[in-house]
C-alpha cells in the first residue's frame, strides 16, 4: 500500500498544544481533507544559519549569514548568534518534543544543515521509494532570514510538485484578523492597540491530538554538505557536539566570572521544553485572585526571583507555548479573580499585544529593523543619516578598556548595569527593567552602536526573538517607531526606585556586600571608595545621576519613570519616559 506522507518541517512551534498542524489532526477539531493522509513525518532542522553546529558529525562547509566562512555568526560584531544559554534551551525543546511526540504515537525527525536541502533530499528519497508525499507543511515567520528560509524551501520543492503549505501562528491576533491591512500599522503601540483591542481579538487555543498518524521509517540519505542527520543520538552527545565550537572560541569578549553561582539564583531556571513549559503555566495561573498571575502588574517590575514575572518570553520565543494558550488563561483569571476589567491578566495580555506590534513592525518594515539607520529612514531619512554618523563603535573587542566591551562584561561601574549584564551573561536571562537601563546606556549615555548591543542580547538570550529583540534596541536607541521620544534613563534613580536595599546588586556583585545600600548604587563616592573587585569609576557619569546619590534620593511615586539628562559624553536625551508605554520582551 502507498504511504501519503505529510512532512510537518518545525521552527519556532516545539510543541502539541494549539499547534497550527499537528492540531489539525485531534479529534475534536479534525480537518476535512486529510482522511487519507495515512503518515506524518515531524522534521526539525538545527540550521545552521543560526547555530553553529561545526561540532556534529556532519558535513558543514557553507557559508555564514556573513558571508564569511566562519560559521553562524552575527553581521556586525561576528558573535555566535546562537550562545551557550539557548543551546541548551534550544536542545532540550526539541528533545521534549520528540518525546512526547513518541508518547502518542509519533516520532522527530532530526537534522542539521539547510531546511530547503534537507527537505529537498527527504521528498526525493520517499518519491524513490514509492511514498505519495501530500505536503509539505510548516509556520510562517515574519522575520527577513527565516522568509528567506521559505522562499528557498518552496524553489527547491517546485520540481518535486509536492505542495507547501505555511500556517500563521506565531501572533495572538493573526495577521489576516487584523481590522486593517497591515500597511496602515499604526507607527505608534498606543494606537494599535486601540484599534485591535477587543474581547474577540483572538481564536481560542486549539487541542493537542492525543493519538498521530504513524511515523514513517525513512530510506537512507547520505549526509553531505548542508544536510546531515543526526538519527538516533543522544540528546546530551547532541548537545556537548553543539557546545564544542563555542567552548573552543567563546569569541574575543573574555567571559564573565561566576562568582555568585549563578544556576541557584537565575530567575529563569528553566530548562527548556513544552513539558516544563505547561508546569510553568499551571504553576502561575493557579490560585485564581491569589495566583501570581492576578498579581502580575504589581510585580512585573522587580528583578530578583522566579516568580516577580511570568517567565513566558522564552516558552513563547521557541512556541513551547501558543500565545494564545497564555492569553486564554489570562482571561480566565480575572474572570475568577471578579477584577473589574485590568486584573493581572490584562496586563498580561497587554504585554502579548506588545509582543504581536513588534511582529507585525517587522512584517510592515523588513530589513529596515536591522539596519544602522532603523525604522527611522522610513520616517525622517535626514535624522537617520545625521545619526548614523554619530554612533560609536570599540576599536577592538578584545580591548578591556572599550566602553562596550565594559558594558558587554558586567565592568561599566555602574551597578544596576553590571549586575544585569552578569545576569544575562551567566543565565540567558535579563528583566524587562534591566534590559531597558542597559540598553540606554549603551545608546543614549555611550552613544554605541545599537545594533552592537543588539547582537549581543542575540547571542545571548535565551528568549531571543529577532522582531522583539531588534524592535525594543530601535525603539530605546530612538530610530525605530516613534523615533521622537525620549528613553533615556537614569540607572541610580532606577535602581533605588526598584532596588531601594540593594538586594539585586549584591545578589550579583558580591563585591558590594560591604557596602551600605544606599552606596552600593553609587560605590564611587561612597565615602571609602569602589571595593576591591569592582571598577573605581564608572565607564560614564551623567550630571543627572548626582540627584540620586544622597539617602533621600527621591522616591518613585508608582512604576512609572524613567529619568534622564545628557550625558557627558553627548548622549541623545533628556526627560525620562513613561515605563508604561514600552516594555521590552522579559515578560
Amino acid at each position: 500500500m502507498t504511504r501519503n506522507i505529510l512532512i510537518a518541517f518545525l521552527r519556532n512551534d516545539l510543541r502539541l498544544t494549539d499547534h497550527p498542524i499537528f492540531s489539525q489532526f485531534a479529534s475534536s477539531s479534525s480537518q476535512r481533507g486529510l482522511e487519507n493522509v495515512t503518515h506524518i513525518l515531524p522534521v526539525y532542522v538545527f540550521d545552521q544559519q543560526y547555530i553553529e553546529v561545526g561540532g556534529l558529525n556532519g558535513i558543514k562547509k557553507g557559508k555564514g549569514p556573513g558571508g564569511d566562512q566562519h560559521g553562524a555568526r552575527t553581521r556586525v560584531a561576528g558573535f555566535w548568534r546562537t550562545g551557550k544559554p539557548r543551546v541548551q534551551f534550544m536542545t532540550r525543546s526539541v528533545y521534549d518534543l520528540q518525546s512526547r511526540l513518541q508518547s502518542i504515537g509519533s516520532d522527530l525527525s532530526i537534522w542539521s544543515g539547510h531546511p530547503h536541502l534537507i527537505l529537498h533530499k527527504i521528498v526525493k528519497a520517499l518519491q524513490k521509494n514509492g511514498d505519495n508525499i501530500h505536503g509539505v507543511w510548516y509556520g510562517e515567520e515574519p522575520h527577513t532570514e527565516e522568509k528567506a528560509t521559505e522562499k528557498r524551501i518552496k524553489k527547491a520543492l517546485a520540481e518535486t510538485q509536492v505542495p507547501v503549505r505555511s500556517f500563521q501562528h506565531r501572533s495572538l491576533i493573526l495577521p489576516k484578523d487584523l481590522p486593517f491591512p497591515l500597511k496602515d500599522l499604526p507607527d505608534v503601540f498606543t494606537q494599535f492597540r486601540k484599534r485591535v483591542e477587543a474581547p474577540d481579538m483572538y481564536n481560542d487555543p486549539l487541542p493537542a491530538p492525543e493519538k498521530l498518524k504513524p511515523f514513517p521509517e525513512l530510506p537512507l540519505i547520505e549526509n553531505e554538505e548542508g544536510v546531515y542527520n543526526v538519527g538516533k543520538q543522544a540528546e546530551q552527545e547532541v548537545l556537548q557536539q553543539l557546545l564544542s565550537p563555542l567552548e573552543k572560541d567563546p569569541g574575543p569578549i573574555k567571559p564573565v566570572k561566576d562568582d555568585v553561582n549563578a544556576d541557584k539564583i537565575s530567575a529563569l531556571p528553566f530548562k527548556g521544553g513544552e513539558t516544563e513549559a505547561l508546569k510553568r503555566l499551571e504553576h502561575y495561573f493557579t490560585g485564581d485572585a491569589n495566583s501570581h498571575a492576578a498579581n502580575y502588574k504589581e510585580t512585573r517590575n522587580g528583578m530578583l526571583g522566579v516568580d516577580y514575572s511570568s517567565k513566558f518570553s522564552a516558552a513563547l520565543a521557541h512556541g513551547l507555548l501558543s500565545p494564545r494558550t497564555i492569553a486564554k488563561r489570562a482571561e480566565e483569571v480575572d474572570k475568577k479573580s471578579n477584577s473589574s476589567g485590568r486584573g493581572g491578566g490584562y496586563w498580561i495580555i497587554f504585554e502579548l499585544l506588545w509582543r504581536d506590534y513588534f511582529f507585525f513592525v517587522s512584517e510592515k518594515y523588513g530589513s529596515q529593523l536591522y539596519t544602522l539607520k532603523g525604522i527611522e529612514e522610513s520616517f525622517d531619512s535626514k535624522a537617520a543619516q545625521e545619526k548614523a554618523k554619530s554612533w560609536n563603535a570599540p576599536d577592538s573587542f578584545e580591548n578591556e578598556k572599550d566602553p562596550f566591551v565594559r558594558w558587554a562584561t558586567a565592568e561599566t561601574g555602574v551597578p544596576l548595569i553590571d549586575a544585569n549584564m552578569k545576569e544575562l551573561a551567566l543565565t540567558g536571562f535579563m528583566s524587562n527593567r534591566g534590559r531597558q537601563n542597559v540598553a540606554s546606556l549603551l545608546t543614549k549615555d555611550l552613544y554605541y552602536d545599537w545594533r552592537l548591543g543588539a547582537e549581543w542580547f542575540e547571542s545571548l538570550l535565551v528568549d531571543y526573538d529577532p522582531s522583539s529583540n531588534y524592535g525594543n534596541w530601535q525603539y530605546v536607541a530612538g530610530v525605530g517607531n516613534d523615533p521622537r521620544a525620549s528613553r533615556q534613563f537614569n540607572p541610580i534613580k532606577q535602581g533605588k526606585d526598584y532596588d531601594r536595599e540593594a538586594k539585586y546588586l549584591k545578589t550579583w556583585l558580591p563585591a558590594l556586600e560591604q557596602l551600605s545600600n544606599n552606596d552600593a548604587h553609587h560605590p564611587w563616592v561612597s565615602p571609602s571608595g569602589s571595593p576591591d573587585g569592582y571598577p573605581a569609576k564608572p565607564v560614564c557619569e551623567s550630571p543627572a545621576w548626582k540627584g540620586h546619590y544622597g539617602n533621600n534620593a527621591n522616591r518613585r511615586g508608582g512604576i512609572r519613570g524613567g529619568g534622564g539628562g545628557r550625558s557627558k559624553r553627548g548622549g541623545r536625551g533628556g526627560g525620562g519616559q513613561s515605563n508604561g508605554q514600552r516594555r521590552n520582551n522579559g515578560n
